[in-house]
């Protein structure tokens, strides 16, 4: 299993993905949480409110490609996490 985490401008723009990739079965489930972020862009010191979403996946290189596909960002975050144990159960049940 891997964790796909990436960002999102808005609450509706991020659903739409993840009702998306849910429909195609790139992932199990998604956890979508509001985020206040920080960071440079074309020099200049950004703030803004996002929406982070958190991926769970056994098809982490087709989900990855279909995020950036879909993503409204220039340059997205697509970051993969590699946990070192999940239960078994879960496990179990990403089996799709």
């Amino acid at each position: 299993m891997r964790i796909i985490y990436s960002t999102f401008p808005n609450k509706d723009i991020a659903k739409r993905i993840c009702k998306k990739v849910l429909s195609e079965k790139l992932c199990g489930c998604v956890n979508i949480f509001p985020i206040e972020s920080m960071y440079v862009w074309k020099g200049k010191i950004e703030n803004s409110k996002e929406v982070g979403v958190l991926f769970k996946t056994n098809k982490s290189g087709k989900l990855k490609k279909k995020i950036k596909e879909l993503h409204p960002y220039e340059i997205p975050v697509i970051l993969e996490i590699k946990p070192e144990s999940v239960n078994k159960e879960y496990l179990e049940w990403m089996k799709w």
